[in-house]
């Protein structure tokens, strides 16, 4: 009674998302320290030992893990990341599908292909970024129903002139576009939304990765948040193009514990 278990990680002069860090600890409680250091007994968390000596071996284990999920989740590249987390030891192809995209292909250890990005400009389909682009281009050339362009302009008081300002500008015009993603969520159901969706993420396939000679025999996996809230019409587009998906999550850091394990 009266004593406390703290795991604290001094990041702040080197790590900014305090949501990846959160992920970070959490993961660590729950695999690490949750019935090996802690227990719940009733409504209490208690000690499995009354001397930190018989867990010293788990402690190392918590410093080891924690340490090498930094530096997969900050020191690392974002895709290496993401395709040990996905993947895992086993070969396939992994993406990234947020505000941004990428892709590589992924040998059990590191990643030995890719095709450029491109940037929201050049490339990068089916990411936050150029959903939103799709979006609004059509809003403004009115190419799209008139349901759907009523209910955009009332909810974000679009103007022509607004528009061009915030995406000529100002700064991450890529960020602003990817806003609009909220509002093809609430309106998935809709079929311009829906086609929308599905067309985006096949031109995703098409042009990314469709491009590796060995697409036909590989898993591919998605992180990001645009890949994972719109996991029906990702897989729907995946299907149509012959591609194998498999896992697809918010954030890679629980398949990195697995990995590192």
């Amino acid at each position: 009674d009266g004593s406390y278990f703290g795991l604290t990680l001094r990041l702040d002069a080197y790590c900014k998302d305090v949501a990846k860090v959160y992920r970070i600890l959490d993961t660590i409680y729950n695999v690490y320290i949750l019935g090996k250091i802690l227990k719940m007994d009733k409504s209490k968390l208690k000690y499995v030992t009354p001397d930190f000596s018989g867990v010293s071996t788990q402690l190392q284990l918590v410093e080891t893990a924690t340490m090498q999920l930094i530096q997969n989740a900050f020191v690392a590249s974002d895709m290496l990341g993401a395709a040990r987390g996905l993947l895992g030891k086993e070969r396939g192809i992994a993406c990234i599908l947020g505000t941004g995209a990428n892709s590589g292909v992924y040998d059990g250890e590191k990643l030995v292909k890719g095709v450029y990005a491109g940037g929201y400009i050049l490339g990068d389909e089916g990411s936050g970024g150029v959903l939103g682009k799709l979006l609004i281009s059509d809003w403004v050339k009115k190419q799209m129903p008139q349901d759907i362009y009523d209910a955009l302009t009332e909810e974000y008081g679009l103007t022509y002139l607004g528009i061009v300002d915030r995406v000529y500008k100002q700064a991450f015009p890529n960020r602003w576009l990817a806003q609009f993603t909220k509002f093809m969520s609430a309106h998935r159901e809709h079929p311009y939304i829906h086609n929308l969706l599905v067309e985006a993420f096949k031109a995703f396939f098409e042009r990314n990765i469709k491009q590796y000679d060995e697409w036909k025999a590989l898993e591919v996996g998605f992180v990001g948040s645009i890949a994972f809230y719109f996991n029906a019409e990702l897989r729907e587009a995946a299907a149509m193009c012959g591609v194998k998906l498999g896992k697809v999550m918010q954030n890679p850091i629980e398949g990195l514990v697995e990995y590192h394990r």
